[in-house]
């Protein structure tokens, strides 16, 4: 039963029912604190009720450090550096303002994308908001903080239709006339593979972190297979790793590695080399603006102008997703040109 009565200027309400907690809270108006009182009983009686008094006193801070070390190990390895660097922007715009995941609104998340506007591009803004929002929702089904609901996630909504963040910009670089052939043929830096690697990026539509985990145990040249034991994709998927056929080129490519490698790796390189040694090349052959990660939009347009049907261009490159796999495809219109009659 809701017990309400008066103080000073304010009505309060506490609410007992057998087998829930008290309820309190407090009004300024009697009809205010008589109509809390009906709905929060019709609440915990039709099994509704969600206390959110824990949220109120839970500080943002603490939910973006548990995030870190609970949530963030588990995602893709790649992806833990800058995403620590974004969480720690966050946290610093959040501590001075003692922020709650009770109190959090979709005005302090719209103060915050202006703060960040001044500095940093509205894609960089994007990839925040998204971890932020995803703590807010680790929060809420992990770790029992109830929240009426995600403001993050509604303010996202709210830019969008005050169109206060450009249009993202997804990368559409593939290699221009000349470019696979500088890359081939580049002088050696350091004794690294990485022409190599470039190359059987293209063939493979493999991510460095994927090249940089294959073994000679994991090939097999007679069926002109190489397994990957762990891809980015597998949380989606449901599967473990995925076997990628070998075009006659990515054949040639293993058959010409060295086979010094004490530790069986197939190209004897780190995925932060690769990028490192990639970049390097990059800017000895005068290759600009391209990063190691257009090769496997390189890779996947080309599968789909060689005439491989969506399931095919899917399965070997693990993306299951027609949206996702769409991200990497970008055909030639010459080439398209060419095949119209």
């Amino acid at each position: 039963m809701a017990t309400i009565r008066k103080r000073g200027d304010v009505w309060e309400v506490m609410i007992r029912l057998k087998g829930h907690d008290p309820i309190y809270a407090s009004f300024t108006k009697k009809t205010l604190a008589d109509d809390w009182a009906v709905a929060k009983e019709a609440e915990i009686k039709d099994g509704r009720y969600r206390d959110s008094r824990a949220a109120s006193k839970a500080l943002l801070v603490d939910l973006i450090e548990k995030y870190q070390n609970q949530v963030l190990p588990i995602k893709e390895a790649s992806s833990h550096v800058p995403n620590k660097a974004r969480l720690g922007t966050i946290r610093r715009f959040c501590e001075p303002k003692n922020l709650t995941l009770g109190n959090l609104t979709i005005d302090h998340v719209l103060e915050y994308v202006d703060e960040r506007l001044k500095k940093v591009s509205s894609d960089a803004i994007r990839r925040e908001l998204q971890i932020w929002s995803d703590v807010i929702d680790s929060a809420s089904s992990l770790w029992g903080l109830h929240i009426v609901a995600n403001p993050v996630f509604n303010a996202k909504r709210v830019l969008k239709k005050l169109r206060k963040l450009k249009p993202g910009n997804q990368r559409k670089r593939r290699l221009l006339p000349g470019e696979y052939e500088k890359i081939r043929d580049a002088k050696r830096d350091k004794f690294t593979l990485i022409n190599e690697v470039a190359l059987f990026a293209i063939e493979t539509a493999m991510r460095e972190g994927e090249i940089a985990a294959a073994r000679r145990e994991y090939v097999d040249l007679e069926k002109r297979l190489i397994f990957v034991p762990k891809s980015k994709m597998d949380w989606l998927t449901g599967n473990k790793g995925k076997v990628v056929p070998l075009s006659p080129t990515a054949i040639g490519i293993i058959k010409s590695l060295p086979v010094s490698f004490l530790d069986g790796s197939l190209f004897g390189m780190k995925s932060a080399s690769i990028k490192r040694a990639f970049s390097r090349l990059c800017k000895k052959q005068g290759l600009k603006d391209l990063r190691f990660h257009d090769l496997c939009h390189e890779a996947t347009s080309r599968l789909f102008e060689a005439g491989f049907t969506i399931a095919e261009v899917s399965a070997i490159t693990g993306k299951k997703d027609w949206r996702t796999l769409a991200r990497y495809t970008h055909p030639d219109p010459e080439k398209l040109a060419q095949r119209m009659r």
